[in-house]
């Protein structure tokens, strides 16, 4: 009985094998939930690092043109500001004006 319960704990810690699909492929290479679990962390912080940089790249990058209504081009710059808040990375209102007063000239 003794025995039984340490293999139960033994195939707990272990993750099931993942079964090739149709053509052989294999999802995942993790052999425990530790590995998994360090695989996803490393996959989303690069995801996250990318998609902050290029919130700030849009930041950096948006300018007013007379293309455009000067309504749509304030919606605009908002939300790449609501994207930045979204991502934790925080920017005062009077750094924000400051920037958009810089970066258009005025």
């Amino acid at each position: 009985m003794n025995q039984n319960m340490e293999e139960t704990k033994a195939n707990t810690d272990r993750l099931p094998r993942p079964r090739p699909d149709q053509n052989g492929a294999v999802e995942s290479s993790a052999t425990t939930a530790r590995a998994l679990w360090e695989s996803l962390k490393k996959k989303y912080k690069t995801e996250d690092a990318g998609l902050k940089k290029f919130i700030v790249g849009k930041f950096l990058d948006f300018k007013m043109v007379d293309s455009k209504t000067v309504m749509n081009q304030v919606q605009e710059f908002q939300m790449i500001l609501h994207d930045l808040h979204a991502e934790g990375m925080k920017l005062s209102e009077s750094f924000q004006v400051a920037a958009m007063i810089e970066e258009n000239g005025a």
